[in-house]
This record gives C-alpha cells, sequence and structure tokens, in this order.
C-alpha cells in the first residue's frame, strides 16, 4: 500500500543579500526523500505596495524583521593612558577608593562610553532584605543606620560614582556609609573591570587591607604584576571582597594599570528589531538601529551613533575615535546593509559612514515593469541541497533541486516545468536527529552570470520563497 506523501507548505521571507532558506521538517519524515512540487520566488515589493495602500492586517503590520550588528575595533596597548599611582596623602581604604575612580575618570578616553576601572561598595545584608531593590534597601532602610544624620539625601548621597561610571549595570552609585566603623562586618569593597581590560596592581597590600582574599588576588604575573582581567566581550566584571576591609592603610607605594586584554576586540552580536509597519519609514527604522547601538555601547563601552537627515534622505554613522585609538569597524547584515542605504557592504568605518540616498516614499505607480525588470534581468535561479555535494551537474557542487525562471508576466520567478515532471529527489542530513524535534534542510539559491559561472543570487531588497517540499518513499 502506497503511502500518502509528506508534504511542507512554506513561504520564507529572504532578507536584502541573502542567498540561503531553510525549511525545518519533522523528526519522522526524515527517511523520505524531498523534492520539490512547487517553488516560486517573489520580490517583497509587493508586499510594501500592499501596506502603502492600506491593505495589510494588523497582524501582517506586526511582523518583526531582525537585524545583526557587532563591532571589532583595535586597542593598542597605551589605549587607557599612564598608569595610577597612589598618592601619599592616601591614609584610607575609602579614600584610596575615590582617588582610584576620579583618577581613571580623569584618564577616561572619550572612545568608550564609560570608565574601564572604578571601585564601588555592597552590603551582604541586601540578600536577606524584603526591599524590592539595591534603591529601595539604601533609600528606605539602611540611611538610617548609614549617614550620620538617618536620612537619605538625594543630593549629598546618590551620583558618588564618577559620571561615566554611573550608568554600569550593577553598579552601586551611592555614597559610602559615614558609620562605616558600626557597619563594617556587612560591608564588601568591589572592583568593576569593563570588558576587554586587565587592572594589574604593584602590590597586594592595599587589596588585602580592602577585604580581598589571597585567592582572590592570586599569584604574580611575569612582570610581578597583580593581574585581574575580565574576558567577557560584553558585560563588566564586579569582583566584591570575602572580607570586611580595614579602614587603615600601611604606608606603602600602589601603582595600577589598565591595559587591554586582547588588542583586537570583537563584541557579540546584538539584534535590531523593527516591525513591518515601521520598516519603511526611514525615522522610525533608525530607532530600532538606535535601540541596538545603545545596547551595544552599554555590553562593549565603544559608543557608536547613528544620524538621519530628513532633508538628504541619508543615514550616517559616528565613531568616537581619538589619536590613541585605532579604526572601528561596524559588522552590520547584508539586508541592513541594502535598507539603509550602503549597498550591500557590510564593514561601515569611518571613511565609509555616510549611506546614499534612502527614499523612504516608494513610488509604486510603474512597480511591475521596475519587477519585470528585476526579474528578467535576474534570468535563471539555481536552487541546490547546501547540505549535499555532487558531482552529476556541470559547475555545481551542490545537489541540483530545481532551476527558477521568471514567469510570462514577469513579475515571478517560477520552476522549470522539467522538474515538475521530473523532480530531483533528496535525503534530510543526518545531523543533530537525535537532539531536535525538527531536522533543518539548508537550500541555497545561486545566479548564473554571462560566463555560465554561478554566484550566490542577492538581491537588494528581500523577497519570498514560496512552495511546497514533498516527501515520499
Amino acid at each position: 500500500m502506497t503511502k500518502e506523501p509528506y508534504n511542507v507548505a512554506f513561504r520564507i521571507f529572504i532578507p536584502a543579500g541573502t542567498s540561503i532558506f531553510v525549511i525545518n521538517i519533522d523528526k519522522s519524515a526524515r527517511h523520505l526523500k524531498f523534492s520539490f512540487t512547487d517553488l516560486i520566488l517573489m520580490p517583497d515589493l509587493f508586499s510594501f505596495q500592499a501596506e502603502s495602500y492600506g491593505m495589510d492586517t494588523e497582524e501582517e503590520l506586526a511582523e518583526k524583521f531582525t537585524y545583526s550588528l557587532f563591532l571589532t575595533t583595535l586597542v593598542p596597548e597605551n589605549f587607557y593612558g599612564d598608569e595610577y599611582t597612589m598618592p601619599a596623602r592616601i591614609l584610607k581604604t575609602i579614600d584610596l577608593m575615590k582617588s582610584i575612580n576620579d583618577a581613571f575618570e580623569a584618564k577616561r578616553q572619550p572612545t568608550v562610553m564609560e570608565v574601564p576601572f572604578f571601585m564601588d561598595w555592597y552590603d551582604t545584608r541586601y540578600w536577606d532584605s524584603t526591599a524590592l531593590s539595591w534603591d529601595a534597601f539604601v533609600r528606605d532602610e539602611m540611611a538610617l543606620v548609614y549617614y550620620t544624620d538617618g536620612k537619605f539625601n538625594e543630593a549629598r548621597d546618590f551620583n558618588a560614582l564618577p559620571e561615566h561610571a554611573r550608568g554600569v549595570k550593577y553598579a552601586n552609585n551611592y555614597r559610602f556609609p559615614d558609620n562605616y566603623v558600626e557597619n563594617e562586618e556587612f560591608l564588601r569593597m568591589r572592583l568593576v573591570i569593563a570588558p576587554n581590560v586587565t587592572s594589574a596592581w604593584s602590590t597586594d597590600v592595599h587589596l588585602l587591607a580592602m577585604g580581598f582574599s589571597k585567592k582572590q588576588i592570586g599569584e604574580r604575573n611575569a612582570k610581578k604584576r597583580l593581574v585581574f582581567k575580565n574576558n567577557n566581550p560584553d558585560q563588566y566584571l564586579i569582583l566584591q571582597a570575602e572580607n570586611t576591609p580595614l579602614w587603615d592603610l600601611t604606608k606603602f607605594a600602589l601603582k595600577i594599570a589598565l591595559k587591554p586584554l586582547l588588542s583586537m576586540f570583537t563584541s557579540k552580536k546584538v539584534q535590531a528589531v523593527v516591525s513591518r509597519k515601521d520598516e519603511p519609514d526611514n525615522e522610525e527604522f533608525k530607532k530600532s538601529i538606535d535601540a541596538a547601538l545603545l545596547e551595544l555601547a552599554e555590553e562593549t563601552n565603544y559608543p557608536v551613533t547613528l544620524t538621519y537627515d530628513k532633508d538628504t534622505k541619508k543615514f550616517k554613522f559616528a565613531f568616537t575615535e581619538s589619536q590613541t585609538s585605532s579604526v572601528m569597524v561596524l559588522h552590520i547584515d547584508k539586508a541592513l546593509s541594502a535598507r539603509m542605504g550602503f549597498n550591500l557592504v557590510t564593514d561601515i568605518t569611518s571613511a565609509n559612514a555616510e549611506s546614499a540616498k534612502v527614499d523612504d516614499r516608494v513610488d509604486f505607480t510603474d512597480i511591475e515593469t521596475k519587477v519585470r525588470a528585476l526579474t528578467f534581468d535576474t534570468n535563471m535561479v539555481v536552487v541546490t541541497d547546501d547540505s549535499t555535494n555532487s558531482c552529476q551537474t556541470f559547475g555545481i557542487s551542490g545537489k541540483l533541486m530545481t532551476v527558477l525562471f521568471p514567469a510570462v508576466n514577469g513579475q515571478t520567478l517560477i520552476m522549470s516545468q522539467n522538474n515538475v515532471r521530473r523532480p530531483t529527489a533528496m535525503a534530510p542530513p543526518s545531523t543533530n536527529w537525535n537532539y531536535t524535534e525538527n531536522v533543518p534542510i539548508t537550500f541555497r539559491m545561486s545566479r548564473s552570470l554571462t560566463d555560465n559561472t554561478l554566484s550566490d543570487f542577492t538581491w537588494k531588497f528581500g523577497a519570498y520563497v514560496v512552495g511546497v517540499l514533498t516527501g515520499s518513499q
């Protein structure tokens, strides 16, 4: 008895500059042979035309587009300036903490958003407190025992950190308690280190006085320094002392040097998410990119900003580079590059930071003519199984699944009738069968050049692939 075929109907968005698409099949169908029974490639322009005519539903307008960004920069060895030397007048640990903070605030490069290294404090009673936040704990519960007048004073007791440390996540921005001796059992000092930064101390005397244990301090490096490093690329490291601090310092010299951990710094990727409703509008679109850039700056400490000129309709990135730092590179995906007028260029620096004109009020009066010109210029799209190598088709390393040609009306590219009559079948890859509910099948699209060679399919705007993938015995 012949079993009914297993069908997967799909509609998949292909971002600008993208040449692959993925179809998920159920794990239970992994033993079948799959082929396309229908496949159509259509430009996304018609979707935006329908939106401009007010034909989309609220559900369609809420559809999300996601773009990726990340940052790389080459950080010189001397980027953080000369080392800190403790003044001879410093006799208390709390004064040392303030002296360190003020010094590194003054040394901060304009290329970084926050100070690369500072110190703050913590109260271990917060763990058992019923306060809903650290702010409520200090202001409502502890001001009575912290400060000599028993009251919290906003102007006096808040924003105690240097200006460019106040925005660091989880940093304690409150003034050190006046009554620190009475509360010393619960007070702990903390080192706060920016991503990709090392803090090298010349001696452990002051660290021990501030409550850090021998284990926390560790051994000296080859240069006889005690080094604390943050190798996390996207958040500050907060190291809390294990012990109660001593308040008096012995007269012993101290030097602290900051260095980049890696000369080539690479951030993690952040996502800019924009709805279909807002995507065509340049000013609304900019808000989504601004949010992603702010997240990138908060996590890496390297700010990049974006401006938009309504008159010229051009975007421009701004990098806060200085003489002591080398070129920063903002990496954006091809879809974002196409949308912002950077012509699929994905590495943005101060040298190419301004886009071409981006018209966000598209004239749809001749849309069919434009689409027809595009599809006939594309002429042919070859679709291959990206997980299978084959030597059965000239010039193609992957297994040929089908070929798309312009439809008669020129508005889409469709499967050739030969493939419909004699479909090419493929077996799903075995990767991750035992670990995932679905088995992903990746297909690649290529276009033929004039010399009969293939290159990755790319359009400067999005498209949809629509069709049916059929599995049979």
